[in-house]
């Protein structure tokens, strides 16, 4: 059985959820009309609340019911930008012990950092401790900061730290700007987070920010839309002389160096990521415990795509394993 390694799940550390729940920000934990707890911003949900997201025995359960051998482990949203300053210091900082810990204690687990990036001396210092000091595998960043994006330049400071660390960096979708539009059908998590995954890795792109540092990303749910548009964004590039300021190259040079996680489900799409970037650059996702995540899947999405035993293996563990030197 080929190893399994699933780089996109999440576990919300001890006292996380009950920082959330008492903090003055739009975050706050609701029930749902099926009696669950979840996760609302501005009264949208946008997280789901169920008990591996807590619970590591109940998760180590799901995982070799589902032959999955380790995961990376990493906040979800609202990650730790709902706080400012201190506070969200020292929210990151209790999150990265505990992930710290649990990658001590478990050969089943690893951890992903998580930083305050609002205040980005402060994110670099918390990303140098977790890396240096506690040995976390990489950092956890959403795809904007309270509606900044990511590219802007108060935040060059950080790009240029996670550059020196050489460690991977996992952007993950937050709620978009126009949130408060998404709340009928759950149109925040089913279409706004991938609209925002798509605006961040552009912006990061013609912003200049791929060409300025050498940064490993690791894009979440197959990077929105972004390999489907790799045509019309250098097509953007060939007719429109602002996008061309920062960058010599056409978008797709640096679309193809990102690794783009497999949270899809839907074949197709996979197939899409293969041709436009080729496996080597394909990490196993599941977005588990997420009500629309599926740890099975994950794996079984994979298995049945027609892929050579070689690239299967790149896919589910190997290039996991580099990346993330696990």
């Amino acid at each position: 059985m080929v190893r399994a390694i699933d780089l996109h799940n999440h576990y919300y550390p001890e006292n996380y959820l009950e920082t959330l729940d008492a903090s003055d920000s739009a975050y706050s934990i609701a029930t749902d009309e099926a009696g669950r707890d979840v996760i609302v911003s501005d009264g949208s949900r946008v997280v789901t609340l169920t008990p591996p997201m807590t619970d590591l025995n109940v998760r180590l359960d799901d995982m070799a019911d589902a032959g999955i051998d380790h995961q990376m482990l990493s906040v979800s949203i609202p990650n730790v930008d709902f706080l400012d300053g201190d506070a969200a210091l020292e929210l990151a900082r209790t999150s990265n012990d505990a992930y710290a810990r649990i990658q001590s204690d478990y050969d089943e687990f690893s951890g992903l950092a998580c930083v305050p990036l609002r205040t980005p001396e402060l994110a670099v210092e918390e990303a140098r401790r977790a890396i240096n000091d506690l040995g976390l595998k990489g950092i956890n960043i959403g795809s904007n900061v309270n509606d900044t994006p990511l590219s802007h330049d108060r935040y060059r400071p950080f790009f240029e730290a996670v550059d020196e660390l050489d460690v991977p960096l996992y952007i993950h979708p937050m709620p978009p700007a126009n949130v408060d539009s998404m709340q009928e059908y759950r149109l925040a998590p089913l279409v706004g987070f991938e609209n925002d995954l798509t605006m961040a890795i552009t912006r990061l792109v013609f912003d200049g920010v791929l060409e300025e540092y050498d940064l490993d990303i690791h894009m979440s749910h197959l990077g929105g839309s972004v390999p489907f548009l790799f045509e019309r964004l250098n097509n953007g590039y060939r007719a429109y002389p602002e996008c061309r300021e920062n960058i010599p190259e056409k978008p797709e040079q640096y679309l193809r160096d990102i690794y783009y996680d497999t949270v899809s489900f839907h074949q197709p799409a996979l197939q899409c990521t293969i041709d436009s970037v080729g496996t080597d650059q394909l990490l196993l996702g599941s977005d588990y415990p997420h009500v629309i995540g599926d740890v099975h899947r994950a794996k079984t999405d994979i298995e049945n795509l027609g892929l050579s035993d070689e690239d299967q293996r790149k896919i589910m563990h190997e290039n996991a394993t580099e990346l993330y030197d696990l």
